[in-house]
């Protein structure tokens, strides 16, 4: 599997290039055996933690986030290591991807994909649809229920909203676009080497 910085995903111009780069970061996402450096530093972690899961549908992958506090050193790193470059695009999160199937269709199927677009659709409609609940809660009127989020969607949204508020390396659209005064003024605070 070739692992490419997303500094360095951005600096590709040849279309088919980028389009098979996309193609091998979304196959690696769903599966672990095709993300060699992840496979490689878990491999222990996913005998001992894993060994009932079967690869693919990102299922080991979810195990190794869900036992994160179990995880070796070297496992724990190269999975962030690996959710920090999949956090560019949905195509990348597997299972939120499966989960909002409709309602990336539904609301967010203008959005271009990449830089997080689509998975900050879905934050933003995941929001909405509290803000439009608590409203209908109070108003106790019939609603048109076809345009609301499914629960496994907002399950998947919230998870990752959860998951990107532990490190803000997490948020690839806070993280690119303060990259330079995260550097200036807070390199001390939020060093990877830390």
């Amino acid at each position: 599997m070739l692992v490419l910085s997303q500094a360095v995903s951005d600096e590709l111009n040849a279309p088919g290039c980028k389009t098979i780069v996309h193609k091998v970061t979304e196959r690696a996402a769903e599966d672990i055996r095709m993300d060699r450096p992840l496979a490689d530093a878990c491999y222990e972690d996913r005998k001992t933690l894993c060994s009932g899961v079967s690869p693919g549908s990102a299922r080991v992958l979810r195990c190794l986030q869900d036992n994160r506090n179990q995880l070796t050193y070297e496992c724990r790193a190269t999975l962030f290591d690996q959710e920090v470059r999949l956090a560019e695009d949905i195509d990348f999160k597997y299972p939120m991807k499966k989960a909002c199937k409709a309602e990336i269709d539904l609301f967010c199927k203008d959005i271009p994909h990449g830089h997080a677009r689509v998975i900050t659709c879905l934050q933003v409609r995941s929001k909405f649809y509290l803000l439009v609940y608590a409203l209908r809660k109070l108003d106790q009127h019939e609603h048109d229920e076809d345009k609301e989020m499914g629960a496994e969607c907002r399950t998947e949204v919230k998870r990752d909203e959860i998951r990107e508020a532990e490190d803000y390396r997490l948020d690839y659209r806070l993280n690119k676009e303060c990259d330079m005064e995260i550097d200036d003024l807070c390199a001390d605070i939020c060093s990877p080497f830390q």
